[in-house]
């Protein structure tokens, strides 16, 4: 006990005892700015995403591919276009053996002119019938003929006139006929609605189609720009607003991003096919000249910035609020 006494009262152990606490300290000190480096490292690394939805989409062109059949059966006689040829609006495409409705086209127009030479010829006959009638009437005023005779006058004046409708009215028949046999005979001819370049060409001279079983002649590419098309699921939908700036990608390990934007979101959702599957909604995705074939299949990001009209819609709501409070206290004030 007495050694254990002198060994407390020794200088030399107080001072190893002084700095193993020191060091002791020291290690205390750095393991904990250590720590707080680390942590606020991490912090660093895990910030928010700047996307607020990933998922893929695919190439589409504006107004879509446009697709041409024949309207009436019969067999293509001229085909004057093939694959990867550029179209214009009005442009022929092809034509079928319309041998039956030329020869209907020119019997209707020679019906026309036969119409018009009648009705040209009652219109002289009326014109001579009248002449006669303000003869008659003179001669009938003067006594010179009787009242029967000038009865028959105006009886021919007015059975002239009775031709002149009949003719007119069949000259608007043969008219009809004759623009319907001209439109059977255009519906013969394939004619481009756009300006384009043909996708694909299904027929060729000596081919045979039906109307009744519609056949794809033509598919043309039109001059548009190109769209994304994205199959929304249902539970992503207010994570996409129109306006929306969304990065497009080729793949994952592409490096090159094109910039777009949301211009369409659908109205109805698509009911799920399959077991598995979610309800979805189309969005349209505009973006600029993008160098990707139609159909292809992209990654598409959707930013996450706030909706505008979502915080127009929460800051009117905020001033609603101090407008009612401002509206309350001033009540209370004229109550007091």
């Amino acid at each position: 006990m007495s050694q254990f006494k002198r060994l407390v009262k020794s200088t030399p152990v107080w001072a190893l005892i002084i700095s193993i606490s020191c060091v002791l300290f020291y290690l205390v000190s750095q393991y904990q700015t250590n720590a707080d480096e680390y942590i606020e490292y991490s912090d660093d690394e895990f910030t928010p995403s700047q996307f607020s939805l990933t998922t893929d989409g695919k190439v589409e062109v504006e107004g879509g591919i446009v697709n041409l059949s024949a309207s009436q059966t019969g067999t293509f006689k001229k085909v004057y276009v093939k694959e990867g040829d550029t179209v214009e609006i009005g442009q022929l495409l092809a034509e079928q053996e319309s041998r039956d409705d030329v020869i209907a086209v020119r019997n209707a127009k020679i019906d026309v002119e036969n119409a018009k030479i009648q009705l040209q010829q009652d219109t002289l006959n009326l014109a001579i019938q009248v002449r006669n009638l303000e003869r008659a009437t003179i001669e009938f005023e003067e006594e010179a003929i009787s009242k029967s005779d000038y009865e028959r006058v105006q009886d021919q004046v007015e059975q002239t006139k009775l031709n002149n409708a009949i003719n007119q009215n069949n000259l608007e028949k043969v008219l009809a006929q004759l623009e319907t046999a001209e439109l059977n005979l255009n519906r013969r001819r394939i004619i481009s609605p756009v300006n384009g370049q043909i996708f694909q060409a299904a027929v060729n001279a000596g081919a045979g189609v039906s109307s009744s079983n519609v056949t794809v002649a033509f598919k043309i590419i039109p001059d548009a720009s190109k769209n994304i098309r994205v199959k929304l699921s249902e539970r992503d939908v207010d994570k996409v607003f129109l306006n929306q700036p969304v990065s497009i990608q080729k793949d994952v390990n592409s490096e090159t991003i094109y910039q777009g934007s949301v211009v369409s979101i659908g109205k109805v959702f698509s009911s799920a096919v399959q077991l598995g599957d979610v309800n979805s909604l189309d969005v349209i995705i505009s973006t600029d000249d993008i160098p990707f074939r139609l159909g292809k299949n992209v990654i598409v990001r959707f930013s996450a910035i706030e909706n505008p009209v979502t915080e127009l819609i929460e800051e009117a709501e905020i001033d609603e609020v101090k407008s009612s409070l401002r509206n309350g206290a001033s009540d209370d004030e004229s109550q007091n």
